[in-house]
C-alpha cells in the first residue's frame, strides 16, 4: 500500500508509514494500491488546499465534455470567496448546471432545502422566471453563480475531481457549513482519503487526541467509525449558536450518557448515536416526558428534529407513547391528522417521533437551517406548504406538544 499526505504547509510527503509522521503536522492522507493514482488525488488535495479567492473570480475552463472536473455556486457570485460558497460538486458534462435545470421546472411552493431555495431567490432576483428563456438563465449562471475551480481530462481526472471535492467540503468548507447532500466521499475503489476537518480547533487537547487516533486507524483502514465524532468536534460553535437559540426558547441541554465515548471534551447534550448521527439533545423547562434531538444534517446544512424518551426505557417508552396520544392541536388529537395513527420508529427503549415530517416518515423529514432561513413544512398538523425556520418550528413544538 502506497501512502501519502499533505503537511501543515500545504506540500506533499510521501511516506512508508504514518507513525512516523507527528500527526498535529498533517492535514491530509491518502493511501491506495495504486501508486499513480495515489500522486493523482495528492496533486488534486494540494491544489484544493491553494485555492484563494482570487483563483475564484477568474476561474473558467473551456468546455470539454470528456473533462471531470468540481464546481462551487456561491450566494455572493459577483464577489465570490471561500466563505461565501453553498454547495460543492464534482461530475462531467453539464452536471455544474444540473441543479439550475431541475430547479427551473420545480413547483414554487415547495423549496424542500436551502440548496434548492437559494438557486432560485437568484433566478428570481435576476429573472421574471416565466419569461426569460431558461437557456438564458443557465447562460448567464455559467461562471457566476456556478464556477468550475478545477478541471482535468487524463485518466485519473475522475479522481481527482472526487478528491478535490472531498477536500473543499470535510477539509477546507466545513461539513456543516454546506447544502451538499453528502458530507464528500472518501473511498474510490482502493483509493483511501482523510482530512483534518474544518474548523477542527486543534488548541483543545480533546480534539488532538481524536485527530491523531483517526490517523493511526486509517492507516489499518478502522478509522470511519471516528469520522462523525471528528465532524461533530469541528462543529462546536455550531453546536453553541444553537444552545444559545434553544435557551432563549426555554429549552435546557439534556446531558446524555450514551453515544460519548470519543466526544466526552464536548457538552454533555451531545452525542453520536447509531450509524454516527451528530445529535444535540434539550428538554423543556416544565419536564415533559421528551426531549428535543437536533441532528446535525451532513446533507444539507442544518437540522432534523425528533422527539425522544427522556430515557432509553420501556417505561420512559410508555410514558412518551401516553403523552403523545394525548397530545391535542386546535382542538383535534394528534392522530386524527394522519390517515393512520402517526408513526413513533423503533418503538421500545429507542423510540423517536418525526413531529415534522410528513406522515411522520423519515424521507419527508425537513432540514432546518441554523441561520434561521425558512423553508416549505409538509407536517400533517399544519397548514399546507406552511414556511417554517428552526426557531418557530420548536415555538410550534412547544406550544402544541404541551
Amino acid at each position: 500500500m502506497y501512502k501519502g499526505l499533505i503537511n501543515k504547509y500545504g506540500k506533499i510527503e510521501y511516506v512508508p508509514s504514518f507513525d512516523q509522521v507527528n500527526s498535529d503536522s498533517i492535514l491530509f492522507v491518502a493511501q491506495d494500491k495504486n501508486e499513480e493514482r495515489l500522486k493523482a488525488a495528492l496533486d488534486a488535495a494540494e491544489e484544493a488546499f491553494s485555492i484563494e479567492d482570487i483563483n475564484l473570480k477568474n476561474s473558467e475552463y473551456h468546455k470539454d465534455k470528456t473533462a471531470y472536473y468540481t464546481y462551487m455556486y456561491f450566494t455572493q457570485p459577483s464577489l465570490p470567496s471561500m466563505k461565501s460558497v453553498f454547495y460543492v460538486g464534482k461530475g462531467k458534462g453539464s452536471r455544474w448546471i444540473d441543479h439550475i435545470k431541475s430547479q427551473l421546472k420545480k413547483n414554487d411552493l415547495i423549496i424542500p432545502n436551502k440548496k434548492e431555495l437559494l438557486i432560485d431567490d437568484w433566478i428570481k432576483n435576476n429573472f421574471k422566471k416565466n419569461l426569460v428563456p431558461s437557456q438564458n438563465i443557465l447562460k448567464k449562471a455559467e461562471n457566476f453563480l456556478v464556477r468550475k475551480i478545477g478541471q482535468w481530462s487524463d485518466k485519473h481526472s475522475e479522481v481527482k475531481s472526487f478528491t478535490m471535492e472531498y477536500v473543499l467540503i470535510a477539509g477546507r468548507i466545513g461539513v456543516f457549513e454546506l447544502a451538499n447532500e453528502t458530507g464528500g466521499n472518501s473511498t474510490i475503489d482502493s483509493l483511501k482519503l482523510l482530512v483534518l476537518p474544518a474548523n477542527l480547533d486543534m488548541n483543545i487537547i480533546g480534539n488532538k487526541k481524536l485527530w491523531n487516533k483517526a490517523v493511526k486507524e486509517f492507516e489499518k483502514n478502522n478509522h470511519t467509525y471516528l469520522e462523525p465524532a471528528l465532524y461533530f468536534c469541528s462543529a462546536k460553535k455550531i453546536v453553541d449558536e444553537i444552545t444559545e437559540k434553544l435557551l432563549k426558547l426555554s429549552l435546557l441541554p439534556y446531558p446524555i450518557s450514551n453515544g460519548r465515548n470519543e466526544i466526552t471534551h464536548m457538552p454533555s447534550n451531545c452525542a453520536v448515536d447509531g450509524a454516527g448521527d451528530q445529535s444535540l439533545y434539550f428538554r423543556t423547562k416544565n419536564e415533559l416526558p421528551f426531549c428535543v434531538q437536533l441532528l446535525l444534517s451532513k446533507k444539507e446544512e442544518g437540522v432534523r428534529i425528533n422527539l425522544r424518551p427522556l430515557h432509553r426505557t420501556l417505561r420512559d417508552f410508555k410514558s412518551f407513547e401516553i403523552f403523545l396520544n394525548q397530545v391535542f392541536i386546535d382542538q383535534k388529537n394528534l392522530n386524527s391528522y394522519y390517515k393512520e395513527k402517526f408513526q413513533i420508529r423503533n418503538k421500545g427503549s429507542d423510540a423517536f417521533f418525526k413531529p415534522f415530517a410528513r406522515d411522520s416518515k423519515g424521507h419527508y423529514d425537513p432540514v432546518f437551517p441554523i441561520d434561521d432561513t425558512e423553508i416549505s413544512v409538509q407536517s400533517n398538523w399544519l397548514p399546507s406548504h406552511h414556511k417554517l425556520n428552526l426557531s418557530s418550528a420548536l415555538k410550534y413544538l412547544i406550544n402544541y406538544f404541551n
